[in-house]
């Protein structure tokens, strides 16, 4: 089928699905959404504005727009986990982002018959009921995808940073993947998503990754696009790969090969089907960690997708128990505070300085000429 063909019928399928009655299976109380309501600028470092009031950031269309020019920006959080509901809340507040809270899933409420394999052939990597209750949450997320017809959606965890300059950062990955799948700079095609086979899976958050082995796929592991971004950490290790670079501050997207963690990954309506069905569905069990079943899929090419480097959102660590919900014996010493080095500018830690560093008696004092009210007497 040629290209012409393959994006008339994602075309008329995307219309279909904004027409055709969906039935739900997940109800409303499953999931809900963080709308902003402030009426403010945000500046950044590079003197642009970074939002401007609720409206979808205010009748902005694109990557300018609340959603970050996807359809829909989706976080998981246990329900119990108030205090990373709180974070989120303030994020997306901050940097004027229409969040929707999907709540996590508590593994061990899992019936047998509904787990991802077949308990009388174990697996031997068999996960965890964390594990599990982390697979569902995700997979709950791909079946609202596929139930509600949504093109694109951004999937995150409740512990990320990214920065401030987040709308500046993905306008460049947008420009970019548009090179590589192919889309016309005049196509309406954010993120060079033109039909279902543009991409499944767009990785912008990880704890790893590795490109294509030359060995195995010479053409494949020469494929990437790199560019300077101001909000990229500097790395010796891809200037080579932007000849002529001012800067150390490079972005590169590269096919994804393995990609560890899923702390915030993209995934369109066609990927959202094929999660469902190889990770943990009709199509494969899961016989271990999700992203470590994913990394496979990608590995074994029947998953396509692109990886964003170094990782555009990161987890942030306070350095305590309260750093996971899945991970046994972890201690405050496993992990540096913060979100790491590939973070310019993080959204948590600006938070901090705006709303935290305060000092309302100091300012007072420091007045020279301070305004004192006198009351006259009545004569």
């Amino acid at each position: 089928m040629n290209t012409s063909s393959r994006r008339k019928k994602f075309l008329i399928s995307s219309l279909a699905a904004l027409y055709i009655p969906a039935i739900y299976i997940l109800s409303d109380r499953y999931f809900s959404t963080i709308k902003t309501d402030r009426d403010h600028i945000l500046p950044t470092a590079s003197g642009k504005s970074e939002g401007q009031s609720s409206k979808n950031a205010i009748g902005k269309s694109g990557i300018q727009n609340s959603t970050l020019g996807f359809q829909k920006v989706f976080y998981i959080s246990m329900p119990e986990r108030t205090d990373r509901q709180d974070a989120m809340n303030l994020i997306a507040n901050y940097m004027d982002l229409d969040l929707t809270y999907v709540p996590g899933v508590n593994g061990s409420t899992i019936v047998d018959k509904a787990l991802p394999y077949d308990v009388k052939k174990k697996p031997p990597k068999a996960p965890r009921a964390a594990e599990l209750g982390c697979w569902r949450a995700h997979a709950n997320i791909w079946t609202n995808i596929i139930q509600s017809g949504i093109s694109s959606a951004l999937i995150l965890e409740d512990d990320i940073d990214f920065t401030v300059g987040i709308r500046d950062v993905l306008a460049g990955v947008s420009e970019h993947l548009k090179r590589l799948t192919g889309a016309n700079d005049d196509e309406p095609a954010e993120y060079g998503l033109m039909d279902e086979e543009s991409w499944d899976v767009l990785h912008l958050g990880h704890c790893w990754n590795e490109r294509p082995p030359e060995e195995t796929y010479p053409v494949a592991s020469k494929i990437y696009e790199a560019w300077e971004d101001e909000y990229a950490p500097a790395k010796e290790q891809y200037v080579y790969l932007v000849p002529g670079a001012k800067t150390q501050r490079i972005r590169v997207l590269q096919p994804t090969y393995v990609v560890v963690c899923t702390q915030a990954y993209v995934v369109s309506l066609a990927g959202a089907r094929r999660l469902l069905y190889h990770v943990g569905g009709p199509g494969g069990t899961l016989y271990e960690a999700i992203d470590l079943v994913m990394m496979n899929l990608f590995r074994s090419g029947k998953i396509k997708g692109y990886t964003a480097v170094p990782s555009i959102f990161s987890q942030w660590k306070n350095g305590d128990f309260r750093d996971t919900d899945i991970q046994k014996g972890h201690k405050a010493d496993d992990v540096e505070k913060g979100s790491g080095g590939d973070i310019i500018q993080s959204v948590r830690q600006e938070m901090k300085k705006v709303w935290g560093g305060r000092m309302i008696w100091k300012d007072m004092e420091s007045n020279s000429k301070p305004v004192i009210s006198k009351r006259r007497r009545r004569t």
